[in-house]
């Protein structure tokens, strides 16, 4: 009952959103019991399948990525919404270069019903902002934090903390300063670096 409880909420957001990078949802219903979503068709790769072929991409696409994630991420916090797992598994990246942000199965809206208690962590540990790991809620801040933890990985083909378990990333996340994207490009400008 969760799941699809969740599943319904991420219609509701995702239906009410229209923007140029992100997933756009025209429909949905069920089908033999089972529910379903009509996306708009998306003709290319996550950022994830890309970065898992390529290892990295250079600065310049980087940043053309990450200004249309941006713009995309404002238009949701425009709107109230929270995105909550941002990162290159839910951002597809088309054959033009263009991306778009999809999965909203776990954001919030001033708008539904929120599903996700304070004291139930939800989201991937890597790309998750230090508060949300203390148990406080998601807000548009959260969102600006995993999408830089998605810009460092962009730059440099690593998450910027990793551990045996996901605890450890948790902690580190808290307690550790971010590193710095130098270590793997040590010609980076100061002012991508400091983004």
């Amino acid at each position: 009952p969760v799941n699809l409880k969740r599943f319904q909420n991420e219609v509701t957001i995702a239906a009410s959103l229209s923007h140029p990078n992100i997933v756009k949802v025209y429909d949905h219903s069920t089908l033999g019991g089972r529910p379903y979503i009509v996306n708009e068709y998306i003709n290319g790769q996550t950022l994830k399948d890309a970065l898992d072929f390529r290892s990295s991409f250079s600065m310049h696409e980087s940043i053309a990525i990450m200004l249309q994630l941006t713009s995309a991420l404002f238009y949701a916090h425009q709107h109230n919404i929270v995105h909550r797992d941002v990162k290159p598994h839910n951002i597809f990246l088309l054959s033009d270069g263009t991306i778009k942000l999809g999965d909203f199965g776990i954001a919030e809206s001033d708008d539904v019903v929120n599903l996700n208690n304070v004291s139930e962590i939800v989201g991937s540990v890597h790309y998750l902002a230090p508060e949300i790991s203390k148990g406080k809620p998601a807000s548009w801040q959260s969102d600006i934090y995993s999408a830089g933890v998605t810009f460092y990985e962009l730059l440099t083909g690593h998450v910027p903390f990793t551990a045996d378990d996901a605890v450890s990333v948790a902690v580190a996340h808290i307690r550790e300063k971010f590193p710095s994207v130098k270590k793997y490009l040590p010609n980076c400008p100061k002012e991508i670096d400091k983004i």
